[in-house]
């Protein structure tokens, strides 16, 4: 019975503790955590320990505060998918009752021909996969009282995340019988440095209530990506990389910078009318030296209809009536920290010496890609029992970052570049139920439906669409669009797939004939098989009752 064999009774538990305390100046929290996890096959388990410290000290106009959270979380998982080494995939697809784990003397077996002739219980037991992951966010604020409408605040925070991954294949069999025994190591250690300089200010007039914040930020980001593997191990008891008979390893230093300056206002009539408007200057590393910086805005605005006087008649049916409206632009940066940079990189040895080679063509006019949303939505709750929230947006995104194609001539294929526009519009409406509510025992239902057209409204000018294998994105329609060939269903006689030609004969018309030659066939868009969801939603359903807490969500 191979399902008793691979796989157990899954277990969790949880433990916790926390503490609070001081007097009227100084006070303090502090929590820890400590979860174990057992998954349902040998190799797959979870321990996480997750702390905070907070202590604040408040000396007649200074306010000090220190926060520290921290976690370290241990996971060992198995192969996923397909795999042959996959305990789930074995006892579900390609195990036979007939199989046996061990050889009459006791050494595993290795003859599993409707697995790859991998033992799956060697695989889970002897191999591993081992993820441990360390994060510390210490951070410091004091907050000075220059006015009694007037603050300065200062902040400093420091995110470290460090990431060990660990994986071992034994060289008696399965993917690591062909290199003698394969081990792997691999250290990814982020840090984010951020601080915050800041004046609030906030003062009411009778029902008038005005404030604002006026910011300076700085983000400093450090990534440091290490990783080692050595093979041609003399034993599979010994699996660490000073053992192995072939190593190698290589290593990476990526560094990012961005500095923003940030005012905003907000203005309140009696709890009605709510307006803002904010503006923020952004400079990031990423860009070209040209085109960093960068000026985005947002203007809202919300009327409190339940507040009206023409409201409360229908208090007893309709109520939390809200109506918002909001306007502005953002940006978004390249995910590539050098893109805009021509880069050369070294390891590319030539006639017995070190060398290198151009890995980066570089976009000197690199810069930020603009998004300009609009957005009107409207809250409110019947019967005192379903609240509803409608949302409509549109959003037009300009200066895409997009990778075109270029001339095989310079040695690249493609280029980073700010070019074209499209178009996202779209709704969302949930609706949120409290079904049964009494002595401890709550049942709500919340429903959610979305739907969203995206359309390219132009690419870069002259160029009206572009082919990526079997994506085209074209002027006019949904940016990822399928480019097949389009499908006509099964040859009655052959059994076997048929498709449109979709090519042009002698006399220039598209030729709609049938065939079973894929090699005939030409390419097409397909416009009845959108990549991208029509409708998007779905429903939850909490249950809680004294102690017990139930969720089932259903998604589509």
């Amino acid at each position: 019975d191979w399902r008793k064999i691979l796989l157990r009774r899954g277990a969790s538990q949880t433990y916790e503790f926390s503490a609070s305390g001081g007097g009227e100046k100084t006070k303090f929290y502090t929590s820890l955590s400590y979860a174990d996890q057992r998954g349902i096959s040998l190799a797959s388990g979870f321990k996480r320990v997750t702390g905070a410290f907070n202590i604040s000290h408040t000396d007649r106009r200074l306010e000090l505060k220190a926060k520290m959270l921290f976690g370290k979380t241990n996971q060992d998982t198995n192969s996923e998918g397909s795999a042959y080494a996959n305990p789930i995939y074995g006892v579900s697809v390609t195990l036979s009752p007939s199989d046996y784990p061990y050889e009459k003397d006791g050494s595993y077996r290795s003859l599993f021909p409707g697995n790859n002739n991998l033992n799956p219980l060697f695989a889970t037991t002897q191999n591993f996969s081992k993820t441990q992951l360390v994060r510390a966010n210490p951070s410091l604020e004091a907050t000075f009282t220059v006015f009694p409408w007037l603050k300065a605040k200062q902040t400093v925070s420091y995110d470290y995340l460090n990431n060990q991954d660990a994986v071992w294949w034994d060289p008696r069999q399965g993917d690591g019988e062909a290199a003698n025994g394969v081990f792997q190591r691999s250290n990814i250690e982020r840090s984010t440095l951020t601080t915050q300089s800041q004046l609030y200010a906030q003062q009411e007039f009778g029902k008038h209530n005005l404030s604002g914040v006026a910011s300076f930020e700085t983000e400093s980001r450090d990534l440091l990506n290490i990783y080692m593997w050595g093979t041609d191990f003399p034993s599979y008891l010994k699996y660490e990389l000073e053992n192995s008979g072939t190593q190698g390893g290589s290593s990476t230093v990526d560094k990012d910078r961005m500095v923003s300056f940030l005012l905003k206002g907000d203005y309140t009539y009696d709890d009605r009318y709510i307006l803002g408007a904010s503006a923020r200057w952004d400079g990031s590393s990423r860009l070209a030296p040209d085109h960093r910086w960068g000026l985005f805005w947002s203007l809202s605005g919300s009327w409190n209809l339940g507040k009206e006087a023409f409201m409360k008649p229908l208090e007893s049916v309709l109520t939390d009536a809200r109506l918002r409206l909001s306007y502005g632009a953002n940006g978004t940066l390249p995910s590539g920290y050098y893109s805009h940079l021509s880069l050369y990189s070294f390891g590319y040895n030539y006639n017995g010496g070190t060398g290198l080679k151009e890995t980066s063509l570089g976009s000197p006019n690199l810069s930020w890609e603009k998004n300009k949303a609009l957005n009107i939505g409207l809250d409110f709750r019947l019967l005192h029992r379903l609240s509803f929230t409608l949302d409509f947006y549109t959003r037009k995104t300009t200066d895409l970052l997009l990778y075109k194609a270029i001339s095989g001539t310079t040695g690249f294929s493609s280029e980073l570049q700010n070019l074209g526009s499209m178009r996202n519009t779209g709704f969302e409406i949930e609706i949120r139920s409290n079904n049964l509510s009494f002595d401890g025992f709550s049942w709500n239902t919340t429903l959610s439906v979305g739907h969203n057209k995206n359309e390219l409204l132009r690419y870069d000018g002259v160029q009206t669409r572009e082919i990526s294998g079997n994506w085209i994105h074209e002027v006019g329609h949904p940016y990822n669009t399928y480019y097949l060939a389009e499908y006509a269903g099964v040859d009655p006689q052959t059994g076997k797939a048929s498709y449109y030609k979709n090519t042009l004969n002698n006399k220039g018309e598209l030729d709609r004939t049938i065939t079973t030659d894929i090699n005939k066939v030409g390419l097409k868009r397909i416009d009845d098989k959108p990549f991208d969801p029509v409708v998007t939603g779905g429903i939850m359903n909490t249950i809680n009752w004294g102690i017990i807490d139930l969720s089932i969500n259903f998604s589509y």
